[in-house]
């Protein structure tokens, strides 16, 4: 999403969002008190929009933003220590590590060599 967005920030606002907008949709007119409601003989709404994206869209995004700023961060291993994960593995430039024959191949032909 954006650098310094982390897993516990994501999970703030995954959770976060979706807890706000069940609970505002279950409080809103669209299931209580109005014509078309749900439940339209009952009125227990104290939410006043029928839609409340308008509300729990940009929460879930403060809360993404909180969970990435009060969450712990993780920095990982040194991309530039192969050998913790075995000789012929090699980092791509997405951080995973490649250990198939084509990455070899790949490798080796950027080093110049043959295969080993």
């Amino acid at each position: 999403m954006w650098r310094g967005f982390t897993v516990t920030g994501m999970r703030w606002a995954m959770y976060g969002g979706l807890g706000l907008t069940l609970l505002t949709i279950v409080f809103s007119p669209a299931v209580s008190g109005g014509a078309l409601a749900v439940f339209p003989d009952r009125d227990f709404h104290w939410f006043p929009l029928r839609n409340p994206g308008l509300i729990t869209i940009p929460v879930g995004f403060l809360l993404g933003w909180a969970g990435s700023r009060l969450g712990g961060r993780t920095h990982p291993e040194d991309p530039s220590q192969p050998a913790a994960q075995g000789e012929d593995a090699k980092i791509s430039r997405h951080g995973r590590t490649d250990r198939s024959a084509t990455g070899r191949v790949r490798a080796a032909r950027r080093e110049g060599g043959g295969l080993a």
